[in-house]
């Protein structure tokens, strides 16, 4: 486009888009700058450019070959990472609502210092929500998600999706009986440093039958049956939740006191011993 007598024109270039995609524009006229921002586009969509240029007496040139771009995906919205309801290991379930992105990029943060796993990470194909991650007890985790193009670009201009959880206490450890009556079981356990309180319950049915609200790791289970044999385990609380049961314990309540007992007969060499069964006996010792 250039005459070799008359150099380029004092504003050469002019852009064109040629994609039609909704927002594109073309430059208002010839410019005299080697670049061109065009705005107020879509997320997530292609956009073409050609570009021509002309001399300093209007010879135009061809346009040049089509180049052509995604711009940034939109990142994703409500990220929440909440702790699993199963409660039979530490796990957290991550969920968001997608805008349109491709592929997605997940990253965690262990203990709320610096990301430093990548969970998943695919420019095509993004995660299904809920995410479910495996996690430790008592500690603070950091999510995040971020959102690639249809170019397989990250999109790191815009802050991504972000959400912070510290899951619940360990497990308690050690479930034992201590004492038991005709009609009570006394159980014990050893504390868990960041329980707050605790939860006992039946290990036929889940069943809560006591919650402790301080850290009181002991319990006294009454109005029981004699002879009978109970079976308990117990959840550590606090803030974040309830964690995993600790093993079931199981312990008998012991028998009644045998009533109206004496002796009934006696010879030069024996005596002869009755009583009563208080009830819920097995066996007897004289």
């Amino acid at each position: 486009a250039t005459d070799s007598q008359s150099g380029l024109h004092s504003t050469p270039y002019w852009f064109n888009e040629t994609s039609g995609n909704p927002g594109a524009s073309d430059s208002t006229d010839w410019q005299a700058s080697t670049s061109f921002v065009d705005s107020g586009l879509s997320a997530n969509t292609q956009y073409a450019y050609q570009v021509k240029a002309k001399d300093a007496v209007n010879n135009e040139s061809s346009f040049s070959a089509t180049s052509s771009k995604y711009t940034l995906a939109n990142q994703v919205t409500d990220l929440t990472a909440a702790n699993a309801t199963d409660k039979t290991s530490y796990k957290i379930n991550l969920t968001w609502t997608n805008q349109g992105q491709p592929g997605m990029k997940i990253e965690q943060d262990t203990n709320c210092d610096g990301y430093e796993t990548t969970l998943y990470n695919n420019t095509t194909t993004n995660a299904t929500s809920p995410y479910q991650v495996s996690v430790a007890a008592n500690t603070c985790y950091k999510f995040r998600v971020s959102s690639y193009n249809g170019d397989g670009v990250l999109n790191t201009f815009s802050i991504p999706e972000t959400s912070q959880i510290t899951t619940p206490p360990n497990q308690p450890q050690n479930l034992v009986h201590t004492a038991n009556t005709v009609s009570t079981i006394s159980w014990d356990w050893d504390d868990v440093v960041e329980a707050t309180g605790y939860k006992v319950y039946r290990a036929s049915d889940n069943l809560l039958l006591q919650t402790i609200a301080t850290a009181t790791s002991s319990w006294t289970q009454d109005s029981l049956s004699a002879n009978t044999q109970y079976s308990v385990y117990v959840r550590a609380t606090n803030t974040n939740g309830e964690g995993i049961a600790s093993t079931q314990a199981s312990a008998y309540t012991s028998a009644n006191v045998p009533i109206n007992a004496g002796h009934s007969a006696n010879t030069t060499f024996s005596l002869t011993w009755t009583w009563q069964s208080g009830g819920a006996q097995k066996d007897y010792y004289a």
